[in-house]
């Protein structure tokens, strides 16, 4: 079984929601992570999300990687929560840097919830920290993305770095814009559930083939049914949740 020795100091439970699967990812920040082929699904081209709940026992130990599409260093798409608490989200196609959004330090602390998500509506970038618009900074590029031919990782950058030490709950990509405008709106206290924009939904209790933590896969509950396969220690957590 996983030792999750520097992920302790949570606490435990974590209160789910009703009919929730009372289970999360868990990352122990030394080669975790989720993998999911390539697919045009993760171009995003246009109006988009990206969100989940997040807890990190430590922020200020590394920079910690939600999601990455990366091919190389002239071509990537990333989430990330550096070791300040800064959220940045970025994109570089063709050598070219189409947009990066970003808020100021010290919004993410250390063994707290947070629901996060990063939108593009129309030509604007925003940022949410539980439902608050926080975007300090932003330089979108005119130039549209246009998709990037690599793996999408959740919890490290390329395999290779950046790896999250923490927990993850309902991870959910969706090709529609959900918060416009940096209106204010409160976070889901209950489980996503997939419709037509779903593009990948991890509840992380979805049926497993194989054992967790030792490299199982599932289908991810979204609209269109990727599969998911674990890395390194990366396993469902029954113990610390959010939904």
């Amino acid at each position: 079984m996983l030792k999750l020795n520097h992920l302790t100091g949570f606490g435990s439970g974590a209160g789910a929601a009703a009919g929730g699967d009372v289970t999360s990812y868990a990352f122990d920040g030394t080669g975790d992570y989720l993998s999911i082929p390539d697919h045009a699904d993760w171009n995003l081209t246009g109006d988009h999300t990206i969100e989940c709940f997040i807890r990190l026992p430590d922020v200020s130990a590394h920079d910690d990687m939600i999601y990455a599409q990366v091919l190389d260093g002239n071509n990537r798409r990333h989430l990330s929560i550096t070791s300040d608490g800064t959220i940045n989200y970025y994109c570089k196609e063709s050598s070219t840097s189409l947009f990066q959004v970003y808020t100021g330090a010290g919004e993410i602390s250390d063994n707290t919830w947070y629901h996060v998500a990063v939108v593009r509506d129309g030509d604007d970038y925003y940022t949410y920290v539980d439902g608050v618009s926080k975007s300090v900074s932003g330089s979108p590029d005119s130039s549209n993305p246009s998709g990037i031919a690599a793996p999408l990782r959740i919890g490290t950058y390329a395999a290779a770095t950046e790896w999250l030490g923490g927990y993850i709950d309902e991870l959910r990509v969706s090709d529609t814009c959900r918060y416009p405008d940096g209106t204010t709106f409160a976070p889901t206290t209950t489980q996503f559930v997939s419709d037509a924009n779903t593009l990948l939904l991890i509840h992380g209790g979805e049926a497993k083939s194989g054992t967790t933590g030792s490299g199982a896969t599932f289908t991810d509950s979204g609209n269109t049914g990727h599969t998911v396969t674990e890395n390194g220690n990366a396993i469902e957590s029954t113990g610390i949740y959010k939904l």
